[in-house]
C-alpha cells in the first residue's frame, strides 16, 4: 500500500499470504481510495463489493466475526507502525522489520523499504551497512 506524496511513493504497509486487504475509508465512505496498492508479486484476487459484503454480514454470524477480527487486527498492526515512527530510530525500525518479517526483507524492492521506514534508499543503505559492521564486531 502506498501515497503518492509530491511526485514520489511512501509505502506505508505491506501485505502477504493469505491476509486481507481493505481501503477501509473507501468502504466505508464508498469514496475513492487516497492510497494505492500494487501486487508486486503473482497473486489471486477475491473482490467483495460493499454491497456483497452486507450481504454476507447479514446471512453468516461467521464472515460477522470474521470481518470484525480482521480489522482488529489491522487497527492494531497499524497503531504499532505510528507508534513506531514516535518511538524508534529509522535504524531501530528495520532492525524491528528484520526480525519480526524477515522474508520482507528479501521480497520487496530496497526503495519500497526505505520509504515504509520513512529514509530515502542511500540513508537505507547505510543503515544496512552500520548494521552488518555491529554484526561484524
Amino acid at each position: 500500500m502506498y501515497y503518492i506524496v509530491d511526485g514520489e511513493e511512501k509505502t506505508t504497509f505491506f501485505y502477504t499470504e493469505n491476509q486481507f486487504v481493505s481501503s477501509y475509508e473507501s468502504y466505508t465512505k464508498q469514496i475513492p481510495a487516497s492510497h494505492s496498492l500494487e501486487c508486486v508479486a503473482d497473486c489471486e484476487l477475491i473482490i467483495i463489493t460493499q454491497e456483497g459484503a452486507m450481504k454476507l454480514l447479514s446471512h453468516s454470524k461467521n464472515f460477522d466475526s470474521l470481518a470484525r477480527t480482521i480489522m482488529e487486527d489491522e487497527l492494531a498492526i497499524y497503531q504499532k507502525i505510528v507508534a513506531s515512527f514516535i518511538t524508534l530510530s529509522p535504524e531501530e525500525r528495520y532492525q524491528e522489520l528484520i526480525k519480526n518479517s524477515p522474508e520482507l526483507v528479501q521480497r520487496i524492492p530496497q526503495y519500497q523499504l526505505a520509504t515504509y521506514l520513512g529514509v530515502n534508499a542511500e540513508s537505507l543503505s547505510r543503515i544496512k551497512k552500520r548494521i552488518a559492521e555491529k554484526e561484524l564486531s
